[in-house]
């Protein structure tokens, strides 16, 4: 994990989508203290996808230098990758990418703000929880449904939701309920995208310009979707414990059966020791699927 961190030194992470954030969910799970120089030198590369990577890593390492760095990143986004670059580097050559009109790429921020929010929720440290909670006000005036979107906008989608990731590491439960929301947007418009699907086929709309332009926008991003759901729910199953219970008494106000999932997730890491964690889900849900489930579960594990 060490060496493939190092080596991202002298690869373009953003030369193939989801390259880099693939790369930081291998690594990140065994960044150790005596990484810290090395995330420290990938934090100030000069393209944005390997700085983001730099920055997530950083805050895992804990490292006396990280806290100031991130905030900064969160701060003043691909800003810190212009003024923080070293003069000499091993770069081969890559220089931040631009729009044509003198202006950054569209996402060239998002990749490294991503990257200091991941890192702030690694590092463990609740002052930063104000300006985490400032990012979550601001980047909720962005988001849009997914059709309406564009790109800029779609990371406005994508930061929004760290951000809240970010928060619960650090234990603030007043983002327990808009993050069950985000889980639930991400599933209605996956969901979204199969009925632009099923409609395909039930109704020939070949001729439909509209229908086209979005049914290509369903193609292109139901996969980001998917993954973005994947990571939510991953990084649910890591909360403290005290989030995860918050999380699950959350869900038992919800009928809807779709959140059975989600509701495991939270509940899984400790169930298979602890039974007292799918009591609330068998005793207080008004969901009848996750109120079977949690018994059943209960049964198996010789709990009551």
């Amino acid at each position: 994990a060490q060496r493939l961190f190092t080596a991202a030194r002298h690869v373009p992470l953003s030369a193939e989508k989801d390259l880099a954030e693939r790369v930081a969910r291998a690594v990140r799970p065994y960044v150790q203290p005596d990484w810290a120089e090395d995330a420290l030198e990938l934090a100030r590369h000069p393209m944005p996808a390997n700085a983001g990577l730099g920055l997530q890593c950083l805050g895992a390492t804990r490292h006396a230098e990280a806290g100031a760095l991130l905030a900064k990143a969160l701060t003043n986004g691909a800003a810190i990758l212009k003024t923080d670059a070293p003069a000499s580097s091993d770069d081969m050559g890559m220089k931040l990418p631009d729009s044509g009109g003198g202006g950054l790429e569209p996402g060239v921020d998002k990749a490294v703000r991503l990257g200091a929010m991941i890192g702030l929720g690694f590092l463990g440290d609740a002052s930063h929880l104000p300006a985490l909670q400032q990012a979550t006000a601001t980047y909720a005036k962005s988001r849009q449904e997914l059709l309406n979107q564009d790109l800029e906008l779609h990371y406005a989608e994508e930061l929004y939701q760290e951000s809240l990731v970010a928060r619960l590491r650090l234990g603030d439960a007043t983002a327990v309920d808009p993050f069950r929301n985000v889980l639930m947007k991400n599933i209605e418009e996956i969901e979204g995208c199969y009925n632009y699907f099923d409609d395909m086929v039930a109704y020939s709309k070949k001729d439909d310009l509209v229908y086209q332009k979005g049914l290509k926008t369903c193609y292109a991003r139901l996969p980001e979707l998917r993954f973005r759901q994947e990571q939510r729910l991953e990084a649910l199953a890591t909360f403290a414990p005290a989030i995860r219970k918050a999380f699950l008494l959350s869900v038992c106000e919800w009928t809807d059966p779709v959140q059975t999932e989600m509701a495991f997730w939270a509940a899984l890491p400790a169930a298979q020791t602890d039974a007292e964690w799918l009591k609330p889900l068998a005793e207080k849900s008004r969901s009848t699927a996750i109120r079977y489930y949690a018994n059943s579960m209960l049964r198996q594990s010789g709990g009551k």
